[in-house]
């Protein structure tokens, strides 16, 4: 019986569901989404372009208060969603210090530093 989780799977980080404008520069053109949830690791973000797997984009999050932070996606899938829309999971491309910053931000969100958009 082999091992059924791969050695490279490493486990997911955990997801903070929290809704934000992000701004997506792709090669072709530049556009708002909205995150769904946010990780140390990646974003799942309703847009309403399709971006296909593997294409990497430039990110910058907006948050209410006026916090904004910058950095690459790499797509990993996408879905499609209700009303022309497109769910799409997201990978950050991480610099160590892309990953510090972005672990930081967590934590400000973990303790309502940082707030995502009031539920509509």
């Amino acid at each position: 019986m082999g091992n059924l989780m791969s050695p490279l799977k490493k486990p997911r980080s955990v997801r903070t569901r929290i809704r934000f404008e992000v701004e997506i520069r792709g090669s072709r053109q530049s556009f708002f989404a909205e995150a769904v949830d946010l990780s140390v690791e990646g974003l799942c973000f309703s847009s309403p372009i399709l971006l296909v797997a593997g294409e990497r984009v430039g990110a910058t999050l907006h948050f209410p208060d006026g916090l904004q932070h910058s950095l690459s996606l790499e797509v990993r899938w996408t879905r499609t969603e209700s009303g022309a829309r497109y769910l799409i999971g997201a990978e950050f491309v991480h610099l160590s210090e892309s990953r510090k910053a972005m672990q930081r931000l967590m934590c400000k969100i973990d303790s309502g530093e940082v707030r995502g958009l009031e539920r509509r």
